[in-house]
């Protein structure tokens, strides 16, 4: 459950005190996209690329990210690569079910692509789409194609932060010297 503190009715942005009067959102649930090299031309670098994406209400709360899409190997033939400077002709199309009547109000999307460019390196992780869901939304399905540009970037450590991923839950926090701290990971 996610409280929405941020919601049209509180006064000034303060929050409630009373119970009754806080809105909640059930938990969305989301569906892995599903992506495939498009016929179309694009300029999307040569890599190995995911793709994940997750749905908000603008100065509300979001969603977790959704599961990672297949990886997609940009390259000019099944057994030739491009050099590493090099720019393919290629583009993404994503594809990803939606049913607005289970968003619960969420009604913008934010769709990640992750480039791993090299091996052992971090990976560069771009917002390609951040906007309303509905202007892509055909029939429960959110269709966009992917060239290669982007509308802004995550850093790897906010990313790997988020909710979706496991974090460190501890059993039990203890006190020491007027500290706080997490004990029996």
């Amino acid at each position: 459950m996610l409280i929405n503190i941020l919601h049209k009715d509180y006064v000034d942005g303060k929050a409630p005190t009373n119970i009754e009067y806080i809105y909640t959102q059930s938990k969305v649930i989301l569906k892995q996209a599903d992506v495939e090299i498009s016929s179309k031309k694009g300029s999307v670098k040569p890599a190995v690329i995911q793709y994940t994406y997750r749905l908000y209400k603008e100065g509300g709360s979001a969603s977790e990210y959704a599961p990672l899409s297949k990886l997609i190997y940009i390259t000019k033939t099944d057994t030739e690569g491009y050099a590493k400077e090099d720019t393919s002709d290629k583009s993404i199309d994503i594809n990803i079910d939606i049913d607005e009547t289970k968003t619960n109000g969420l009604d913008k999307i934010q769709l990640i692509r992750i480039t791993y460019a090299q091996s052992g390196q971090q990976p560069d992780i771009q917002i390609i789409y951040d906007d309303e869901l509905k202007t892509f939304l055909k029939n429960k399905k959110f269709i966009y194609n992917d060239g290669g540009s982007s509308v802004g970037s995550i850093a790897s450590y906010e990313f790997l932060q988020s909710e979706t991923f496991d974090k460190i839950k501890p059993r039990v926090i203890e006190s020491k010297g007027d500290y706080l701290f997490a004990a029996n990971i």
